[in-house]
């Protein structure tokens, strides 16, 4: 639940944002025509795109190329009390190209992400962002031009490998996912149908449709026929008992697993594991 949003426009458009919010909590995020910053100080956040998924600590930030984010905020402990802060800033090419005079660097586009580790010089830089939130007055174009110069400073000092430009400095090209690497990269992950959707970009019509086209099956068919089969592998050759595994394999329901396993195999998995132990 979002219990607080403070944000800093350029031009119609919000560049620097501070929210504060309680978790569990999801969004679905689609930055169609930029990269964008994100810090998150008070817990871990998960990070999933078509491409991968990431765990960001908290007073650690990532960098997240043009793509759909599904973004979680986990809850550290049970206390009904914990919030988080989470800082975005939003790299639009149009205020970059004014920022360097359009002398960008010119590079190949790279889709995914950069985790930045915490690091001194950039919990100093997050700091410095409250007084302008709490003196918004004050604040200008030009102001917001050096700050956002100056986090792309300190993203390429902290962060010396290209891909930290290569995300900043992409220019839009559209967004074209391949289905088989969304499914690959997610596949034991908990997340629903419609949300694979949402990462592919894609209408959940037009995702089914272009699924069944590419696997000839449905997704939910094809996700949990994949899924039963490495709960299979887990089961024959781990020790983990049936709760574990269903998570391992996507499922936070551990009743929903066992039905769905007795459905396709016949048998519930604590009795194919004591099957396979006789054998």
């Amino acid at each position: 639940m979002i219990l607080k949003r403070k944000s800093i426009d350029y031009d119609g458009e919000t560049i620097i944002e501070k929210v504060i919010l309680k978790p569990p909590f999801r969004i679905k995020q689609l930055f169609s025509n930029h990269s964008c910053f994100i810090y998150t100080r008070g817990v871990n956040q998960n990070i999933i795109s078509g491409y991968t998924k990431d765990i960001i600590n908290s007073d650690e930030a990532v960098v997240l190329s043009c793509g759909s984010y599904l973004i979680d905020w986990i809850q550290n402990n049970k206390s009904h009390n914990e919030t988080v802060e989470v800082f975005a800033l939003h790299f639009y090419p149009s205020l970059i190209k004014k920022i360097y005079e359009n002398n960008i660097p010119v590079r190949l586009v790279s889709n995914g992400t950069v985790r930045i580790n915490k690091n001194e010089l950039i919990t100093q830089f997050i700091d410095s962002l409250e007084f302008y939130f709490n003196n918004s007055d004050i604040i200008t174009n030009e102001i917001i031009e050096l700050k956002i110069r100056e986090l792309i400073a300190l993203l390429i000092q902290v962060e010396p490998s290209e891909k930290i430009d290569q995300i900043i400095f992409e220019n839009y090209k559209g967004i074209e996912l391949n289905l088989k690497r969304i499914i690959e990269a997610n596949l034991y992950s908990n997340i629903s149908i419609e949300e694979y959707a949402f990462l592919a970009n894609l209408s959940l019509s037009q995702f089914k449709l272009k699924f069944n086209q590419l696997f000839n099956e449905s997704p939910r068919k094809h996700i949990n026929r994949r899924r039963i089969e490495k709960s299979k592998v887990l089961i024959e050759n781990t020790e983990l008992n049936i709760g574990e595994i269903a998570q391992e394999v996507g499922y936070y329901d551990q009743n929903y697993f066992t039905r769905l396993f007795k459905k396709k195999e016949g048998l519930t998995p604590l009795e194919y594991k004591k099957l396979k132990k006789n054998c």
